[in-house]
């Protein structure tokens, strides 16, 4: 009860205080109080130990308000990633309305975009749940997986296309060049900031990094 209650004294205390910058606004403020708390509680517990009991209790619902939004805890999971995931549908909305930006500038952009979010506190705790949990419920590991798949490799297929279009790439499959950029660009960085070994780089750090893995992926994949 102590820790609950802990963790109920944290949500409130983030209700009073302005928006976490790696979260965008949702349509529904209800869902947005339901899956601060669905974090919270899954980081304080981890997924397994969670309940939807202790979800609801600090989101001040009742059980039959999170079944009816969110099906169960697996959905409650799946829809924070993609409230998480929403941060990265700005840019391609914007590649794909205006031709005029530089495919290659829009995917240094893009890929330092990724690792901002990557490396922040909140975006590691949510992987370290995943993958704490993937060996109990692997369903826990796809639902990350496949929610971080389908936004990320969905805004390269554009700017891929786009970069075949500007003679800067390649003939390349989809998968295969999303798979060689995101290695290129988190190696090792990624799995320190996991340990708790790597300080936080700076934007400027951050930038050279991307373009860097972008320039050895564009010579992997010559035209």
């Amino acid at each position: 009860m102590t820790k609950i209650n802990g963790v109920k004294q944290k949500i409130n205390q983030d209700r009073t205080s302005e928006r976490p910058a790696w979260l965008p606004i949702l349509p529904d403020p209800r869902d947005e109080e339901i899956l601060g708390a669905a974090f919270h509680v899954f980081s304080e517990r981890g997924f397994y130990e969670a309940t939807m009991l202790e979800i609801a209790r600090c989101a001040r619902a009742s059980k039959a308000t999170l079944y009816a939004r969110f099906q169960n805890k697996s959905g409650l999971f799946k829809a924070l990633l993609e409230w998480g995931a929403r941060r990265y549908l700005g840019i391609s909305n914007s590649i794909e309305k205006d031709s005029a930006i530089d495919p290659k500038e829009a995917l240094i952009h893009y890929t330092t975009l990724i690792l901002e979010i990557s490396m922040q506190a909140e975006a590691l705790a949510l992987f370290r749940i995943a993958v704490a949990e993937s060996r109990r419920s692997p369903q826990i590991g796809r639902i990350y997986s496949n929610t971080l798949k389908e936004h990320c490799e969905g805004v390269l297929s554009t700017i891929a296309e786009q970069l075949v279009r500007a003679g800067q790439l390649g003939r390349v499959d989809a998968s295969e060049f999303s798979d060689v950029l995101l290695g290129l660009l988190r190696g090792e960085l990624f799995y320190r900031a996991i340990l708790g070994t790597e300080t936080s780089p700076s934007a400027g750090q951050l930038k050279k990094r991307a373009r860097r893995a972008v320039e050895l992926t564009l010579r992997a994949f010559p035209p």
